[in-house]
């Protein structure tokens, strides 16, 4: 995967393809989402059943019962607090959403993976999910992009992961994907968020998602 060098990253082709295969994937299962419009409504929170399958596919609220789940949709959806949570692409509006439903639920960890997942549909350029293995991924990648040991346990908070993911998306594993994309045509012709859903299956792989 990630090398040791900056300057030798480099992604095998066919890790390349099989990112690209399940980013696309992942597009088409939930294209109404990824491209929703920023005037309307986000599919995942506006449908009770459609939250319901959003939860199941991506493992989320696993602690919840059914009826809590759905108070937890209702309350994301009231009041545009989605909305005003990614008006600030640094993420700390999706940091500061997850700790309000935090006071609902048992842990962080839970909640900023839902929410981030939400951010990540309502505004695919810029925000990305937090995941245990995309999380461990980036940190791999931050330390061989920069040459250095990332002494950095975990991420505490969801704008530091998200900023690493930006470093990321600029360095040549970023662009490795950019080149990709520029003799395969992705499902969408929002490259730039398609860009982002490649690197999140990049970093899971890193991050021993598929071991």
């Amino acid at each position: 995967m990630c090398q040791k060098k900056a300057a030798s990253l480099r992604i095998p082709t066919e890790t390349l393809k099989i990112i690209y295969f399940r980013a696309g994937l992942n597009w088409l299962s939930w294209q109404d989402n990824f491209e929703h419009g920023s005037s309307a409504r986000l599919p995942a929170l506006d449908c009770p059943k459609r939250f319901q399958k959003f939860v199941y596919d991506y493992s989320l609220l696993r602690s919840y019962k059914t009826e809590e789940r759905e108070e937890i949709r209702q309350w994301l959806n009231c009041y545009g607090r989605l909305g005003t949570a990614t008006n600030d692409p640094s993420g700390a509006g999706v940091d500061a959403l997850a700790g309000k439903l935090k006071q609902k639920g048992p842990c962080w960890t839970e909640e900023i993976s839902l929410v981030s997942k939400l951010a990540a549909f309502a505004r695919p350029d810029i925000f990305i999910a937090y995941d245990q293995f995309a999380t461990k991924g980036a940190k791999i990648c931050i330390a061989e992009i920069r040459d250095a040991p990332n002494k950095r346990k975990s991420y505490q908070h969801y704008p530091a992961y998200l900023a690493d993911v930006h470093e990321i998306v600029k360095s040549p594993v970023g662009g490795q994907m950019r080149e990709y994309l520029s003799t395969n045509t992705p499902p969408t012709k929002h490259k730039k968020a398609f860009v982002l859903r490649m690197i999140d299956c990049y970093l899971m792989e890193v991050g021993g998602r598929n071991d």
